[in-house]
């Protein structure tokens, strides 16, 4: 317990926390590590910044049992699935990659087919990230056909 907040006991600490090394039983039970946390509420579908996070600490044998953040690069760039709340862990299952496409939206779609490469603007008639498959209506006649979200408000139609 003296020891609690010395720099090196603290870098272990964290280090067990992410599973880099292992303590013992009676040095587990009073260790506390820093997780990150959001700093504020997070909206569901909003994507997670470095400045939207802060830190909160918890017994080791606490974050060890679930599957929580443990380091801001696992959530900075991915999107909340859930509202998170301010100073609450937060668990992997709630992040998500952020939606480059809306249902909704117009978006730059492109068929390719050997030598040929059409560029159209077309409606999304769902939503989805980066790789996500989803359907696009030809804003002139209407047709509908599947592409895969390739960036934002871009989509490449599938053949």
């Amino acid at each position: 317990r003296c020891l609690e907040g010395h720099p090196l006991m603290r870098r272990l600490l964290h280090a067990a926390a992410l599973g880099l090394c292992a303590l013992s039983g009676a040095a587990r039970a009073d260790a506390f590590v820093a997780i990150p946390v959001p700093a504020t509420t997070i909206a569901a579908g909003a994507t997670i910044t470095p400045e939207s996070l802060g830190e909160r600490r918890y017994r080791v044998t606490y974050v060890e049992k679930n599957p929580f953040v443990r380091a801001p690069q696992q959530a900075v760039g991915l999107a909340a699935r859930r509202t998170l709340a301010k100073g609450r862990p937060i668990a992997l299952g709630d992040l998500t990659q952020p939606l480059a496409v809306r249902a909704g939206d117009v978006v730059d779609a492109e068929f390719r087919s050997g030598a040929l490469v059409l560029g159209l603007k077309m409606k999304a008639l769902d939503e989805g990230a980066k790789g996500a498959t989803i359907r696009l209506a030809n804003l002139q006649t209407g047709v509908i056909v599947p592409a895969i979200v390739s960036g934002a408000g871009q989509a490449r139609i599938t053949p």
